[in-house]
């Protein structure tokens, strides 16, 4: 992940990716490779993060700033949709980035992959997210589709919870 040639690094981390969790000892260049110049590299990199699972919880905050990233641009889904989704799949440690995630719902463009990115994260989070998401409902806004797809794609299972959370709104 540290070649001069953009092709290399892709390609290396596209291999981490499909090694999964067994890619456990690259994170630390995984987590380096989320502040690549090149929006593909930092795309696998973000995915290889997301399947190496809860034992990445440290690249928590490579992953936010990739969110946070505004030039983030790449041929297939931006680094910043992977690195929402990523933001579940690490655990535990992601589940203190939910506010993040709102705020992606909050205040980007409708109909961005980074905001389905948010929405998919959130729905995998799933009861911790619960309260953050009404708290959206609750707000005046015109993003708030976003919060409300989000909550009806929980699973069947939290339906209880999210209809305690957002009866008080109706």
């Amino acid at each position: 992940l540290d070649s001069p040639q953009v092709s290399v690094r892709r390609d290396s981390a596209i291999a981490l990716w499909k090694e999964g969790a067994d890619a456990e000892p690259a994170l630390d260049a995984l987590i380096g490779a989320l502040e690549d110049d090149n929006g593909d590299v930092r795309m696998f990199a973000a995915m290889a993060i997301g399947e190496i699972g809860p034992a990445a919880g440290r690249a928590v905050p490579g992953l936010i700033r990739l969110l946070n990233r505004r030039d983030d641009y790449c041929l297939l889904f931006p680094g910043r949709y992977q690195a929402a989704v990523a933001l579940a799949q690490v655990g535990p440690a992601g589940h203190a980035t939910i506010p993040n995630l709102v705020g992606i719902l909050r205040e980007e463009p409708h109909a961005t992959l980074v905001c389905s990115g948010a929405g998919l994260s959130l729905q995998r989070m799933g009861r911790p997210a619960i309260p953050a998401l009404a708290e959206l409902l609750s707000q005046p806004s015109d993003r708030l589709g976003w919060a409300a797809i989000t909550l009806i794609g929980f699973d069947m299972d939290l339906w209880p919870e999210v209809v305690v959370a957002v009866r008080p709104l109706l």
